[in-house]
């Protein structure tokens, strides 16, 4: 999920492209060891979707310029419904040791909270 990421640049897109920055060396390596195609990205970026919504995206194919560390993940525009008929969605922890991370059930058209930081 592209959203606030530590090691990534916020994402920019265009037409079927999705294009981001790794931050270090650490993030290279892991970005490199996801699989080449047929999984989603799920954005927040002014560039990708509404203030309001999440852009969601089925990855068809990615490449790297090692020189500059950008990732550009050719995809497809999505929706929920299509990519998952159930899905768990976890928000984790950070280093601040923010206590039970938010995770969402999302089953079609009905959502259920688990668990919720405290207010």
């Amino acid at each position: 999920m592209f959203e606030n990421p530590v090691y990534l640049s916020e994402a920019t897109c265009s037409e079927n492209t999705i294009t981001t920055m790794v931050a270090d060396k650490f993030a290279y390596l892991l970005v490199t060891n996801w699989p080449q195609s047929g999984f989603i990205i799920i954005t927040n970026s002014d560039s990708c979707n509404t203030k309001t919504q999440r852009g969601v995206y089925l990855v068809n194919n990615h490449t790297v310029d090692s020189s500059s560390s950008v990732f550009t993940f050719n995809v497809t525009v999505a929706d929920w419904a299509s990519v998952s008929e159930n899905m768990t969605i976890s928000y984790g922890t950070t280093f601040l040791n923010i206590p039970k991370p938010v995770t969402r059930s999302i089953h079609r058209h009905k959502l259920e909270v688990t668990s919720a930081l405290p207010s």
